[in-house]
């Protein structure tokens, strides 16, 4: 979730399902060797979870997040996922960054499915919306600040800013295979929006998406506030989003707090010589210069462990506020009625000591499939 700011185009292998299929003939590029979805059966399952996953992953950029790429991790190590697509977007590092670092990872892992390229700013609203309130004549000139809620029509946003591979691949496959494709987005919203502008009915076709991002309350570490950096970055698109009618889970800042590793953690777990200890090493120098933090909490993994393994949480359903300003900053705010408003389950982490077992547990898994303990 919370990180910071290498051009290349987007991926894909020719070949095996109907989502690769469709990359291919959106111009992607070819990725490496292995295919997540030959990882599945270990434990008997034979129905996995088909998902694709949308993230800023910055994990091996210095001085950025890690923790989309331990997120994907993560799901390599998960027996009943099948990782169908990935596609990058802005947020921890402008989108060429994330693109070309992403692009490295599958690499290094060798996994090959389709890499796709996401829209690079926030969604634009029409020069006739920028200054109307929603409601009033498109034409209208405020003589105030426009008070900005989520029942635009779906006309006000730019069709051009909701252009890329990413979004048209997520529109295409969640039409062409109703309630099959579950949605794993860590990042800026923007490429689900502009998906939901592509194909209005396309996001309420997912079986699932489940998000990282937005806090209940002011998110304070040590006196000191985190900025929310994921619902926030594209307000316009995360309302879109929530609007949408998606069966829609949100792991909040808050509630992934209990996900909070040190470095004897890691070091206890993987050795401080591993690959995973020395690409991570950095981010505990950052959290402690910045929030004197001696650790930090692995957002984007909780909102992962959700969709892999919904046991491990609290179901918590509520109905959001649809307003432009609050999701600005990341705010959620829960049960006024009285506003436009959207269910949403915010799940909360049952046992913080079992659970992190399971992610270390995962992640080794994970390190064994892909062949990656060092260099």
């Amino acid at each position: 979730m919370e990180g910071q700011s290498a051009d290349m185009t987007d991926v894909v292998p020719r070949g095996a399902s109907a989502t690769d299929e469709r990359a291919a003939e959106q111009g992607v590029e070819q990725s490496a060797p292995m295919r997540q979805g030959d990882l599945r059966g270990q434990d008997g399952r034979t129905d996995p979870k088909r998902v694709i996953v949308d993230f800023d992953n910055t994990m091996g950029l210095p001085g950025c997040d890690v923790d989309d790429g331990l997120a994907l991790l993560y799901l390599l190590g998960c027996d009943n996922i099948q990782i169908e697509a990935v596609c990058t977007t802005y947020g921890n590092n402008t989108l060429a960054a994330v693109h070309e670092n992403t692009q490295r990872m599958m690499e290094l892992f060798g996994l090959d499915v389709p890499l796709l390229r996401g829209v690079e700013a926030p969604l634009a609203l029409t020069d006739a919306q920028r200054g109307a309130r929603p409601g009033s004549p498109s034409d209208a000139q405020p003589d105030e600040a426009p008070l900005i809620v989520a029942d635009r029509p779906r006309h006000a946003i730019d069709p051009a800013s909701a252009q890329g591979a990413a979004p048209r691949f997520i529109a295409d496959a969640l039409t062409s295979q109703p309630d099959s494709l579950h949605i794993l987005a860590t990042g800026s919203t923007t490429n689900l929006g502009a998906a939901a502008v592509l194909r209005p009915e396309a996001l309420g076709q997912a079986a699932s998406i489940t998000l990282m991002g937005g806090v209940t309350e002011s998110l304070a570490i040590n006196g000191r506030i985190m900025d929310e950096l994921n619902l926030s970055c594209d307000p316009v698109a995360t309302c879109a989003v929530l609007a949408s009618g998606a069966r829609l889970a949100i792991a909040t800042s808050q509630n992934c707090l209990p996900a909070f590793f040190t470095r004897a953690d890691l070091i206890d777990a993987f050795g401080e010589g591993s690959w995973l200890y020395r690409t991570c090493d950095h981010w505990f120098r950052t959290m402690d210069a910045a929030y004197d933090w001696h650790g930090w909490t692995c957002w984007d993994v909780v909102a992962a462990a959700f969709l892999a393994h919904p046991e491990l949480f609290c179901d918590h359903l509520e109905q959001v506020t649809l307003y432009e300003r609050f999701i600005g900053v990341g705010y959620l705010e829960c049960g006024n009625i009285g506003a436009p408003h959207a269910p949403v389950n915010l799940p909360t982490i049952r046992d913080a000591a079992a659970f992190k077992a399971h992610v270390v547990e995962t992640w080794h898994r994970g390190l064994v499939r892909v062949n990656t303990q060092t260099p």
